[in-house]
């Protein structure tokens, strides 16, 4: 678990309402499922939406980022959080069908609880360009 990388991702991308909560839920290994579980629906309703940059699929999450190097994820099957490389991390994402999380340096990428023809995955960025 990597307090600091999980923390900056709730400061800076998750609206008001809900940080208290989810830094709670996180810090504690019994309830951190359930911090993660929150992403499985309403992202919007979690997330501040000046930082959505796109909604997209699997299939062209590629062309909205060009991300390499290491990124930190965290899932059900990753739920202490990893480090691995960006792509090792979306072929993680694209296994799963509940949420997972990935944070790099000036993106975060999630994916909700959804069968991948949807456009299920948010990709955030700290640039408020869009």
């Amino acid at each position: 678990m990597n307090n600091t990388l999980e923390l900056d991702f709730i400061n800076t991308y998750v609206v008001k309402e809900k940080k208290d909560r989810l830094i709670y839920e996180f810090s504690n290994p019994k309830k951190r499922e359930n911090a993660l579980l929150r992403f499985s629906h309403n992202i919007e309703s979690i997330v501040n939406d000046k930082f959505i940059k796109c909604r997209c699929n699997i299939d062209n999450i590629n062309q909205f980022l060009d991300l390499f190097g290491d990124v930190y994820v965290v899932s059900l099957y990753k739920i202490g959080g990893e480090i691995c490389s960006y792509k090792q991390a979306v072929a993680h994402l694209s296994e799963q069908y509940m949420p997972v999380i990935i944070i790099a340096d000036n993106h975060v990428i999630i994916k909700s609880e959804c069968d991948n023809t949807k456009d299920s995955i948010f990709i955030l960025t700290q640039s408020t360009n869009r």
